[in-house]
């Protein structure tokens, strides 16, 4: 009876460590040592194994250096036949003499005149490992003995799987934690950006790249519905029927036209989208914003570029056309400067020579302009330069008095 009040004692301090303690490692050096400090045990040991046996973590009291040969044989899988029994089945294993009957046990000759019982910790149909103990002899046998050691088997058993579980919790807000900042981190340094908004079109979240580019600040956004800040007013309802065109799934790029702070206008486009729950319901919408002003205004250079090709083909053309009847013009006029003529037609015809030359000048710029050149580094005449291109904007000059 005064052992069994020993053994109630010890398993009442051992609930009271499942409740308080949340280190492993502790939490079964505490319970060996509970189990021997009471003095219902002479010495008590277990093991942590995993789903092949290997060794996880071990624990004892009453051994001290006597213990390190079986934690090396656990570390190697060999497993003496009392362990090996005990992991097969949910009772209770008696070796009633284990310095006789278990000689390649390391502990056999700690057992003299004592026994060993030795059960293994489960819950919830898996097995954490091993407790074994060592005990009178004539106490090993006894049922009432077996039931209570079971009890304390079943509650470690318990603590283990309840520490596992906190592990699992741990592990798991640990890595929501990570996923988050990660995404955090994502979308912070979209170049893009980004808002989220509820079912309501209400900004529920958005980035730092919308707020550079729109100049509202994440408080003057957050919060705030259609019509939304950034929303010119003479657009409102273009962008209310866009929008609507979402709700029914139609989704793409969208190009708008969206206001900064300052009032200023530029456009965008915008690729909104919606998350569904697991059951195919939405929770909530969000939406890409990329400003595409610079995109614009290259495509202005383009059509510039392109009408400027247009223009110096067309100039070739004419140039082309226009260099064979001059050539004419100036020969002949030449030819007739060189007969003798009256004086008065002498006149006309150094006149009709002169402006023939001065539209072949100008026929001969067209095609300077129209024609590609490969640039090429020499050395130029700067005053001749001017003089061309005072030549090529004479026109113009004259008639606007410069």
């Amino acid at each position: 009876l005064e052992h069994l009040n020993l053994v109630l004692r010890a398993i009442r301090n051992v609930n009271q460590l499942i409740v308080r303690e949340k280190d492993r490692d502790r939490l079964l050096k505490s319970v060996c040592e509970n189990l021997t400090e009471t003095h219902g045990y002479y010495n008590a040991w277990c093991a942590l194994l995993d789903k092949s046996e290997g060794l996880i973590a071990t624990a004892e009291s009453g051994l001290d250096k006597d213990f390190l040969p079986v934690v090396e044989r656990l570390k190697r899988g060999e497993l003496t036949s009392c362990c090996q029994k005990a992991l097969t089945q949910s009772g209770v294993v008696v070796t009633e003499d284990p310095s006789s009957t278990c000689a390649d046990c390391p502990l056999a000759h700690k057992y003299h005149g004592r026994s060993a019982v030795t059960m293994r910790l489960e819950h919830g149909r898996k097995v954490y490992g091993l407790l074994s103990v060592s005990v009178l002899t004539h106490l090993a046998t006894d049922e009432e003995e077996h039931s209570l050691l079971k009890e304390v088997a079943g509650d470690i058993a318990f603590a283990l799987h309840n520490l596992e579980l906190e592990e699992k919790r741990k592990r798991a807000e640990t890595a929501l934690r990570e996923s988050k900042e990660f995404s955090d981190s994502l979308i912070a340094s979209m170049q893009d950006g980004l808002s989220v908004l509820d079912l309501n079109d209400v900004h529920v979240d958005v980035n730092p790249a919308l707020c550079k580019m729109t100049g509202f600040s994440r408080k003057e956004l957050i919060g705030v519905g259609p019509p939304h800040p950034y929303w010119p007013p003479e657009k409102y309802e273009e962008i209310e029927k866009t929008f609507e065109k979402t709700l029914k799934g139609e989704f793409g790029g969208l190009e708008l036209t969206f206001m900064r702070k300052n009032g200023e206008r530029f456009p965008v486009i915008v690729s909104p989208s919606w998350v569904k729950d697991e059951q195919g319901n939405v929770v909530s919408y969000f939406a890409t914003v990329k400003d595409i002003t610079e995109r614009k205004q290259m495509e202005e250079q383009l059509i510039v570029t392109d009408r400027l090709a247009s223009i110096g083909e067309l100039a070739s053309g004419i140039a082309h056309e226009l260099n064979n009847p001059l050539t004419g013009v100036i020969g002949f006029a030449q030819l007739l400067l060189d007969r003798d003529v009256p004086d008065d037609v002498r006149e006309d015809l150094k006149t009709i020579y002169s402006e023939a030359q001065r539209t072949a000048q100008v026929v001969k710029g067209l095609l300077t302009f129209a024609r590609e050149h490969t640039p090429v580094k020499q050395l130029v005449n700067i005053n001749s330069i001017i003089e061309k291109v005072l030549e090529l904007r004479a026109y113009e000059q004259k008639v606007s008095n410069i």
